[in-house]
């Protein structure tokens, strides 16, 4: 039984390539360790100024007697990201400065700073100064949706770092909340190198690079971290070529770095034959093959350690002359090509959810819209709904050459994730698997960010010219 298990493992994906060619303080709500997928409040909602200073207060208890940010904050009857409150509090300091009672409209998905600096701050901040940094908060989360690394109060002035400046909001507010007035300064005393400034991005826990077997063991954990990557989709052949024990202890050995690690196998392609998810014959799904996968989930599933499962070419292989277009398969008792993919992943989900409720589940997509239903049998709001984490393959390389393409394709499939996340994979190369250059790779990136992408997935480990995907953010 093990040894059959493993010779599947050793054949599947062995030539792989991704694509064919109340309080307010909520210490536990983001980073669930399985997916954190924050769903924002309606952009039309206001949080009134009371209840922004209250939440303040508690934030600023929260940051002296952790030295660090939290992971959400809760204002009135809305949990916010650091980013969202954050800005809330540049707006209350803003409009009780310019004498504006007014409620505050909440502006919804802004993002993290991506590369964080300053200076170390040891002074006192007069009104002016807080003011300044405040309205400068504002004007940058307007432009960019997203709060900056650091503010300053006048040319040549000391760099506050982010959660320098959001401690120093939330202090500015807690002054008021006692005393029912603005103070005329604070004093702020924070090195950059203190722990409150140590950031790790939440961005990194959504970035991931397919890494190949045969790299397992020499793969730069430190660097891959550094460069913003928190997850590794390992080669399922690794299992057969060095055993699930190596494996578990590669991941253990992972998580002290902070990256997270996914079982990639192959799902209906074995070698360089593709498996039909149907039994022409009967006419109906493929069961008995559905639970020879099934079985290799559980397995992972039941480690506990292993932190995901990808599955590739969950699809057919969308050639129609060699009857392995899902659309050739569409028969009156209703039973259907893409409804057969999604068939296999919903029973997937219920036996990896059934071991592991954290365990994430992830599929490589076809980025070819218009036909994916049709010639892949993947039906992205369908699959959406059984997986944690949809993956796109935009590959400019292999399909449309232009960064236009990346971040359409990307929107697209964010509007029809059926609140999946999309991390959008993209090629580490380009014409003849030369690397790409990092200035490129970041501008492929940005493209997908632009879209609307929640990370990024890069194809392949040992071909990526290592540089800081955070960049990009």
């Amino acid at each position: 039984m093990i040894l059959a298990f493993l010779l599947i493992i050793a054949l599947s994906c062995n030539s792989s390539f991704a694509a064919d060619n109340n309080s307010a303080i909520d210490k536990n709500s983001v980073d669930n360790e399985n997916i954190d997928n924050e769903k924002s409040i309606d952009n039309e909602k206001s949080i009134s100024q009371k209840d922004i200073v209250s939440s303040s207060v508690t934030l600023n208890k929260y940051i002296k007697k952790n030295k660090k940010l939290p992971k959400t904050v809760k204002t009135g009857s809305y949990k916010l990201t650091v980013p969202e409150f954050t800005y809330l509090m540049a707006k209350t300091i803003k409009y009780k400065k310019d004498g504006d009672n007014s409620s505050i409209i909440v502006k919804k998905n802004i993002r993290y700073p991506n590369l964080p600096s300053g200076d170390n701050i040891n002074q006192k901040i007069n009104s002016n100064g807080y003011y300044t940094h405040a309205s400068k908060v504002i004007t940058y989360v307007g432009r960019n949706n997203k709060t900056p690394n650091y503010v300053t109060s006048a040319k040549n002035s000391k760099k506050v770092q982010y959660q320098t400046y959001v401690y120093e909001f939330s202090k500015i507010l807690t002054y008021h909340k006692h005393s029912k007035k603005l103070p005329s300064h604070i004093h702020l005393n924070v090195k950059k190198t203190s722990k409150l400034n140590k950031y790790t991005n939440p961005y990194i826990k959504r970035n991931a690079v397919w890494l190949w077997s045969d790299y397992m063991n020499s793969v730069n954990l430190k660097k891959l971290k550094k460069a913003g990557v928190g997850n590794i989709l390992l080669l399922e052949n690794a299992v057969s070529k060095y055993g699930l024990k190596k494996v578990i202890a590669f991941t253990k050995r992972a998580h002290k770095y902070g990256i997270k690690v996914h079982i990639w196998f192959c799902t209906f392609k074995v070698g360089n034959k593709w498996i039909n998810p149907i039994n022409p014959k009967t006419k109906s799904y493929n069961y008995e093959y559905f639970n020879k996968l099934l079985k290799r989930v559980k397995i992972y599933s039941k480690t506990k350690v292993i932190d995901g499962i990808h599955f590739d070419y969950v699809r057919y292989s969308g050639i129609a002359s060699k009857h392995r277009a899902a659309y050739q398969y569409n028969y009156s008792n209703g039973v259907r090509g893409d409804k057969a993919v999604t068939l296999f992943v919903k029973k997937a989900n219920k036996v990896a959810k059934t071991y592991n409720k954290k365990i994430i589940l992830s599929a490589a997509l076809m980025p070819e819209i218009n036909r994916s239903i049709r010639l892949y049998g993947q039906n992205t709001e369908e699959l959406g709904k059984y997986l944690d984490v949809l993956m796109p393959m935009v590959y400019k390389t292999a399909f449309v050459n232009n960064n236009k393409w990346v971040t359409e394709t990307t929107q697209w499939y964010v509007k029809h994730s059926s609140g999946a996340q999309v991390w959008t994979g993209l090629e580490v190369y380009g014409k003849n698997v030369k690397p790409l250059p990092p200035k490129q790779m970041i501008a492929n990136s940005k493209a997908a960010i632009d879209g609307g992408a929640d990370g990024l997935v890069l194809f392949r480990y040992k071909l990526w010219k290592i540089t800081n995907l955070l960049k990009a953010y």
